[in-house]
């Protein structure tokens, strides 16, 4: 997906075995040991938002990953 910034507000842990960056569409991000699921964020000259909002209006295609 395009290159942004995005402040992460709010997240938790998650069970999820992603690979590290890889986003699925319920808002888990793997990581480095395990995965988060991202709550509320930030994204760059926008307002904070469930980060649901947020991956609604990406249209992420499946195994997308963070950069």
């Amino acid at each position: 997906f395009p290159v942004t910034i995005l402040v992460i507000l709010d997240a938790e842990r998650s069970n999820s075995s992603l690979e590290v960056g890889q986003i699925n569409d319920a808002g888990e991000v793997g990581c480095g040991v395990g995965a988060i699921k991202l709550l509320t964020v930030l994204p760059a000259g926008k307002k904070a938002m469930s980060a649901k909002d947020w991956i609604n209006g990406l249209k992420l295609q499946a195994g997308e990953k963070f950069e």
